[in-house]
């Protein structure tokens, strides 16, 4: 019965039975080792006699898992419950994929957003341009060159100087409707403008309200020579009113300079109502008078204009300065010297109805038609005060 109970391990030389702590094989002597003895326990005897301790701690459980390491060969995929520890403890580490969640950083979309940003600088220009001008077209209009060699037009934003080429509507200019000395004026500023401005080097300065350009794609700025504001210099000496029909940055200083010039009478805001009736009698005493007119051209008057003419000559001994003069026809058909034209002693100027280039002998109408009615006419010279100097009729 003894013998039946006792454990046996057989010889894997000779394969006789030997008693279970048998060191050799009692038929050819083969040496059992310790440590197949040792693999061969199963994993349930270990476990049973480490919880037979009831040693439940962390250490007991370290100790299984370094048990389960050492004494079994197990298969990778055994090893996967470990993993599972692992991962289930790596999950939070798996929640470091919403730090993944830098796709907030891939919100650097929004800062990728200032794309947009940078058409503006097309739109909105830099606070400042230097330019030279080229031409002044009127008053309040020059035409410029930028330093890449392109050329724009440039209206003077916030002010509105009279037309020198076409007619000012009533009630632009506060209490004139004078149409004729508010022609004079355009003449007056557009003298001025050229005389300050043409082939200087200025300045650009636009203006957040007006914007880059107006209704007419005209650039809108403010002209800045010598660090002055010349659209104000404008308004100041009575050149130019304000603008008040469209809003800019500058238009409160604009409009105490309008209120300045109108209270002191600066400019064209010296106006007075009543304008001399022209008489056929000339005052007495006066040096210049006009002395000839050709008023029937050849062919077609109105293609043949510069063959309409009239001749003035100055008989005094002393150069007579006609800035502000004008000459009238019985239809107010009005043209005015050019500032600082002067005529010395004895010589004459010829004005022709055409166009053409101004010199000290020749002087342009600038008409597109025929001023002077073959059957019957009178020229009326005026002086800057408005006084009749001279008439011719035919």
């Amino acid at each position: 019965m003894s013998k039946s109970k006792e454990k046996i391990k057989y010889c894997p030389k000779c394969g006789s039975e030997n008693k279970e702590d048998s060191l050799f094989c009692g038929n050819c002597g083969y040496e059992f080792k310790k440590k197949s003895e040792k693999t061969k326990k199963s994993i349930g005897n270990i476990l049973n006699e480490l919880f037979k301790t009831k040693k439940r701690t962390l250490v007991t459980l370290f100790a299984i898992i370094i048990v389960v390491g050492t004494c079994l060969s197990i298969p990778t995929e055994e090893e996967s419950p470990t993993t599972t520890l692992s991962t289930t403890t790596a999950a939070p580490t798996t929640t470091a994929v919403p730090t993944t969640t830098p796709t907030p950083t891939t919100t650097p979309a929004p800062t990728t957003t200032p794309a947009p940003t940078t058409p503006v600088p097309t739109t909105v220009p830099p606070e400042t341009q230097t330019v030279k001008v080229t031409e002044v077209i009127d008053g309040d209009t020059i035409d410029v060159l930028f330093s890449n060699g392109k050329e724009e037009r440039v209206r003077m934003v916030g002010i509105d100087t009279p037309e020198s080429h076409g007619v000012d509507k009533p009630g632009e200019f506060e209490g004139i409707d004078d149409t004729e000395y508010l022609k004079e004026w355009g003449y007056k500023a557009k003298d001025y403008t050229t005389e300050r401005l043409l082939n200087k080097t200025v300045e650009l300065k636009y203006d957040e309200i007006a914007g880059e350009r107006g209704y007419y794609g005209r650039l809108l700025a403010y002209i800045i020579i010598n660090g002055q504001n010349f659209n104000l210099e404008l308004v100041k000496k009575g050149y130019a009113r304000v603008y008040t029909e469209a809003d800019c940055e500058l238009m409160d200083e604009l409009l105490a300079a309008q209120n300045y010039a109108q209270n002191h009478k600066i400019g064209l805001w010296n106006y007075q109502a009543e304008t001399p009736t022209p008489t056929t009698e000339p005052p007495t005493g006066l040096n210049v008078e006009i002395t000839s007119a050709h008023y029937d051209a050849a062919g077609n008057d109105h293609k043949n204009l510069n063959d309409e003419y009239f001749t003035i000559t100055n008989n005094g001994s002393s150069t007579v300065d006609f800035t502000g003069w004008k000459v009238k026809d019985e239809a107010n058909h009005t043209f005015f010297f050019p500032s600082g034209f002067t005529l010395s002693p004895s010589t004459s100027v010829t004005i022709y109805t055409g166009s053409g280039i101004n010199t000290s002998s020749k002087l342009y109408w600038g008409s597109g038609s025929a001023i002077w009615n073959n059957d019957g006419d009178t020229i009326y010279l005026y002086n800057s005060s408005g006084e009749l100097v001279d008439t011719y009729s035919w």
